[in-house]
């Protein structure tokens, strides 16, 4: 009796298993409007916590054949740490048994995991459909054919009314999704995500979609909610922690973004500690899959600009180029060889304002190869020898690669050798190939150098000389010739030659070959979004960039959350509710709309600081002050002069004006840990004048700031120093010159006693910007600011007078100059005239005589 319970049972169960699997599986969770979704999304977000750890820890054994039994990989591959096992232990296991996914709570096979491994376990797959068939109701098939066919009609219809009416697109997505349509869930995700026509961004309506995507095991969807944990969307409480989770599902279903992201995340210790072997295995990962499938010769074409959003001059850079091939146009309907060979590159690889047009750069290049010009014969010769735009013609390429190599082109003596080298259209000469490489090579380019390389390292019609060879692959690295790029990164690897392991050296390496990943194109629609005034899409395709470690990405977003995101946008990116209960308010639980907005200019700082942080961390200037801002003036963070000092000392390292001038600072009031020296201080204004010349009216005003302090307690040795050694008011007299000179040489010339009567400089003092937003309280007092402020007219003033008196005064003396001018000519005329009647005197008295 026991036993047909059992049996019973178990029948029962398959039944119900099979029904889930064929019937709505999201009908539970349908929600009806906004206000459902807000008051029941907490609960919700536990469920998808309890289906996460569910994915963790469960697992259903399946029998399979021994003769089918393969290295099935499991999604259950983590540590202690929530981090994937080493790759190499990965394959050496096998696994027997496949991940289940808790849905609606009853488990189910991932489908698919069992897709992928369908040719390694076709047997089991089938084993499992045809117990599910036989314990089927009889009309079950034709319950699957008529969903299938219902799921077509969504979807067809879904599509056709995206752009005429997407709300009720959106109902057809819905129903095509609770059909089993993952897609149709990842497009409802992305359409509340970004916002579409009157759709606004909602990110807690695209968490749950993203979510009931992800139960479906689609890749996409894991990145998806990944980013809006780790960005604290919706709730504004970034999870770091399940952020890192779902990357690792991604990553075990191939999604190469997701590598990108964890490779940054372990390179970066973003979200986690560093681990440079990690990121290491995963940027190798992405550059080994970019080398097979897109190959390194595309990857280097597919160089994105990327835009920094406060850089103005890509529009006219963009309009020049468009005026500039017109101009190129009209000079080579004359004939011009160099204009025809610049179209014929424009068009051979395309640029920002120009489609690739094979046809015409052929054309142009034609017409300047018949007037010898060695570029274009470079390139239509390479063109003719891979049949780009024209049919393979191995003795035409071989014939124009000599002319344009006899003609010193580098370009054409790489071709031409790699056609020796390999053989093609010439007979076979590794020893040839080696000295018209080095030719190129020698004078720089980047393609030889790796050849040459390549050959010492096989010993191919050279003798072997591995370190030779690394020497030259640093050189071709060194101007970002990918080939190069990955071999540097494989050398760092594994060590060769002369060149030790560095497992940081390269992760540099493959990190610049992932960079140029088919996703970098999100820049081009970032910026154009942008540009047409987009911020929300902007500011998430520049938020998605910024995961994947894009320094431009991370200062483009932080730029937006400081100057162009208001509150009322911000709102659209989070639930009220959530903030209002996560938000921690101390003593105050008066949570009115002052307090929303409040939270919402919190978040906008914090998001605003974060991303600056991590544009820092790779280096770039700007955001290095930026961080240094931050910390000086407690904007976002507590005030840390500490921290301050350590990011503006990084920014004065790369020649940044600014980061000198607050260390200048800091020097001179003995902050930020620094000990008070005047004389460092002097040093660190000096290097700020030189490395960024627009600093020069804050450092000039300490420098006047010192020289009245000086003036009020020293004025005799001021009037010696300053204006005996030289009159301010002579002729070259040169106000910025006497202030440069002058002061600095009062720095230089007097003893430390005079340092000893300036101010003591505060902590908490408020540093002179250099964006020109002046304060002048620097520790002056309202008296000394009015002297210094009256001191600066008036010498502004005299300089004016003196120059205004110098200008009446050559005008007089030039008036004065004329008129003697004048007077003179007035004199010589008269004198003339007097000649002239004593000439005719002469003349009558003469005739008089001769009539006589």
């Amino acid at each position: 009796m026991l036993r047909s319970v059992e049996i019973i049972s178990f029948l029962i169960l398959l039944f119900l298993l099979f029904n889930f699997s064929q019937e709505n599986e999201g009908k539970q969770n349908d929600f009806k409007d906004q206000e459902t979704i807000d008051k029941n999304y907490l609960q919700r977000n536990q469920d998808v916590v309890k289906n996460t750890n569910t994915l963790n820890n469960e697992k259903e054994t399946e029998k399979t054949t021994n003769e089918e039994k393969k290295n099935i990989k499991s999604q259950n591959s983590y540590d202690k740490n929530g981090v994937d096992k080493e790759e190499e232990e990965e394959e050496e296991e096998e696994f027997e048994n496949e991940k289940e996914i808790k849905i609606k709570g009853f488990p189910i096979l991932n489908k698919v995991i069992l897709e992928e491994s369908a040719n390694t376990n076709q047997e089991s797959l089938n084993q499992t459909t045809n117990l599910n068939t036989n314990t089927a109701p009889a009309n079950s098939s034709k319950k699957s054919n008529q969903q299938t066919s219902l799921l077509e009609i969504y979807r067809k219809n879904a599509t056709q009314l995206r752009e005429t009416d997407l709300e009720q697109s959106i109902q057809y997505f819905q129903k095509a999704g609770e059909l089993g349509d993952a897609k149709a869930f990842q497009t409802l995700a992305e359409i509340y995500l970004y916002g579409e026509n009157s759709i606004q961004v909602n990110h807690c309506v695209s968490k749950l979609y993203y979510e009931k995507c992800a139960n479906l095991g689609v890749s996409e969807c894991y990145l998806g909610l990944s980013f809006i944990y780790s960005t604290g969307k919706c709730d504004g409480d970034p999870n770091q922690m399940l952020s890192l989770l779902y990357l690792h599902l991604g990553d075990d279903l191939k999604n190469y973004q997701a590598k990108m992201i964890l490779g940054y995340r372990y390179s970066e210790g973003m979200g986690t500690s560093k681990d440079c072997p990690k990121a290491k295995k995963y940027y190798y990962q992405i550059a080994t899959h970019l080398e097979k499938t897109d190959g390194m010769d595309n990857l280097a074409f597919n160089e994105i600009e990327k835009i920094r959003i406060i850089n103005s001059d890509f529009k006219k850079k963009t309009n020049i180029e468009k005026k500039l091939i017109k101009y190129y146009e009209s000079l080579s309907k004359s004939g011009d060889s160099e204009a025809q060979t610049a179209l014929g590159q424009v068009y051979r690889f395309g640029s920002d304002s120009t489609q690739q047009n094979l046809p015409k750069s052929v054309k142009h290049f034609t017409k300047a190869s018949e007037q010898g010009h060695s570029l274009a014969q470079a390139n239509l010769g390479t063109m003719n020898l891979i049949g780009q735009g024209v049919d393979k013609n191995l003795t035409k390429a071989k014939e124009l690669l000599e002319k344009s190599s006899k003609a010193g082109n580098l370009f054409a003596k790489n071709t031409l050798a790699s056609m020796f080298f390999e053989g093609k259209g010439v007979k076979r000469n590794q020893t040839k190939a080696y000295h018209l490489f080095l030719q190129a090579a020698l004078n720089g380019l980047p393609e030889a150098q790796y050849n040459i390389a390549t050959l010492l390292l096989y010993g191919a019609g050279v003798k072997r000389d591995i370190n030779k060879a690394n020497e030259w692959i640093k050189k071709s690295a060194k101007q970002n010739f990918l080939p190069a790029v990955f071999a540097l990164g494989d050398i760092y690897s594994r060590g060769r030659g002369d060149i030790k392991k560095n497992c940081e050296l390269a992760v540099e390496n493959y990190k610049k070959i992932a960079n140029h990943g088919s996703w970098v194109n999100s820049f081009t629609e970032a910026y154009d979004l942008w540009e047409n005034g987009e911020i929300l899409k902007s500011l998430i395709k520049y938020e998605q960039l910024a995961e994947l470690g894009y320094e431009v990405a991370q200062h483009n977003a932080a730029i937006i959350y400081e100057r162009y995101l208001s509150n009322e946008q911000m709102e659209l990116f989070f639930d009220q509710d959530l903030i209002l209960q996560s938000f921690d308010y101390g003593d105050n639980k008066d949570q009115n709309n002052t307090d929303i907005h409040h939270i919402l200019e919190f978040h906008r700082m914090n998001r605003q600081l974060g991303y600056y942080y991590q544009s820092a961390n790779l280096g770039y200037v700007e955001s290095l002050n930026k961080v240094g801002d931050s910390y000086r003036l407690g904007l976002g963070v507590k005030r840390d002069l500490l921290k301050a000092r350590k990011f503006y000392q990084m920014a004065s390292e790369k020649k940044s004006g600014k980061g000198s001038y607050h260390i200048g600072r800091m020097y001179e009031g003995g902050s930020g840990g620094l000990s008070q020296d005047f004389v460092l201080a002097k040093r660190a204004y000096e290097r700020a004048l030189e490395d960024e010349p627009d600093s020069i009216l804050g450092v000039y005003l300490i420098f006047m700031k010192w020289g009245f302090n000086f003036l009020i307690n020293n004025p005799k040795e001021f009037i010696d120093v300053v204006f005996l050694q030289k009159n301010i008011f002579s002729n070259n007299f040169d106000f910025k010159i006497m202030l440069k000179d002058k002061f600095l040489g009062v720095l230089n010339d007097l003893d430390d006693g005079f340092f000893n009567i300036s101010d003591d400089f505060d902590d908490d003092e408020d540093y002179l910007d250099l964006d020109f937003a002046i304060d002048f309280d620097l520790s002056f007092s309202n008296l000394e600011n009015l002297i210094l402020i009256f001191s600066l007219i008036s010498i502004m003033f005299l300089v004016i007078f003196r120059k205004g008196l110098l200008v009446i005064r050559n005008r007089n003396h030039n008036q004065n100059q004329n008129q003697n001018r004048n007077q003179n000519q007035n004199q010589n005329q008269n004198q003339n005239q007097n000649q002239n009647q004593d000439q005719d005197q002469n003349q009558n008295g003469n005739q008089n005589g001769n009539g006589n």
